[in-house]
């Protein structure tokens, strides 16, 4: 008898947490509850004004993209680079990665483009993968007006911004765009990064850097070992710092007291960031000129 009332009293504790954990978890409540904290969070990354140009990208009976384009003081048809900033989906913005867009325009002599997709909490995946496809297909078919060179056009992203962009190339190939390089630093890593490469419609060029104490790190082997599978030959680096250590060397993070006590955010975490940029600068490059 005490054992039965014990079994019921833990089924019934079990379906209080599962009523718990839908009323906290499901998509209204995820929008209702958690929302208002992230949007809180972008809000404070917002800049006043940023170093780039805003870009509206029309697209047919959606929401048109927010972008910001980094121009060099050329007339010639230059390289683009699309960017993708991280934050998990949530708490990111273009903004954040302003400076560092401004800084890879110099150094690579390249129109940067710098997408400001709509967060899961706004718009749920594949929304950011559909805008990412939307806002590069309109800038090569407008490439004259844009001053860019269609065969040299690369993708990068950080952290959720890679993992978006592996989507994004995905839903390229339906348009036969096939794009000189992706680059991905520091992947949120899940199962359709590994179904995608089953399928083939993963990159193959490619290259990946990765951050030894970021909490995805334990996943890049498993990454690695498909790639491998799959005959992609890919640049790969890693380096002993956290997530996001690249961005949070700029004056966007390392002026901001909010990130006073992220680890990323230090001198040590910084220097290496400068030597990272320079390796990242250099696999660009060499994606540009293979094209």
């Amino acid at each position: 008898m005490g054992n039965m009332i014990i079994n019921i009293l833990m089924v019934f504790a079990a379906c209080i947490l599962l009523i718990v954990l839908y009323y906290r978890f499901h998509p209204k409540a995820f929008d209702k509850a958690l929302a208002k904290n992230f949007k809180a969070v972008r809000d404070a990354m917002r800049k006043e004004s940023l170093l780039g140009t805003k870009v509206l990208v029309p697209r047919e009976n959606d929401d048109p993209v927010v972008t910001y384009k980094y121009v060099p003081n050329q007339n010639d048809h230059l390289p683009v680079v699309f960017v993708l900033h991280g934050g998990a989906y949530v708490d990111g913005v273009a903004d954040q990665i302003d400076t560092f867009c401004s800084r890879l325009k110099s150094e690579l002599d390249a129109v940067i483009v710098n997408i400001d997709y709509t967060s899961i909490d706004v718009k749920q995946i594949p929304n950011p993968q559909n805008e990412t496809r939307d806002t590069i297909l309109w800038y090569l078919r407008n490439f004259d007006k844009h001053r860019i060179d269609l065969a040299r056009a690369v993708l990068l992203g950080f952290g959720a911004g890679a993992h978006c962009a592996i989507g994004a190339y995905a839903l390229l190939q339906d348009y036969h765009v096939d794009l000189a390089g992706v680059v991905s630093v520091y992947p949120l890593i899940d199962d359709s990064m590994i179904n995608l490469i089953k399928a083939s419609l993963h990159p193959k060029k490619f290259a990946l850097l990765a951050a030894k104490q970021d909490p995805q790190f334990d996943r890049i082997p498993v990454y690695k070992q498909y790639l491998d599978q799959a005959g992609i030959v890919y640049p790969y680096r890693e380096y002993d710092c956290h997530n996001g250590f690249i961005e949070k060397s700029f004056p966007e993070f390392t002026e901001k007291r909010m990130f006073a006590n992220d680890p990323a955010v230090n001198e040590e975490e910084a220097e290496i960031a400068q030597a990272a940029i320079i390796h990242l600068t250099g696999i660009l490059r060499d994606f540009m000129n293979q094209s």
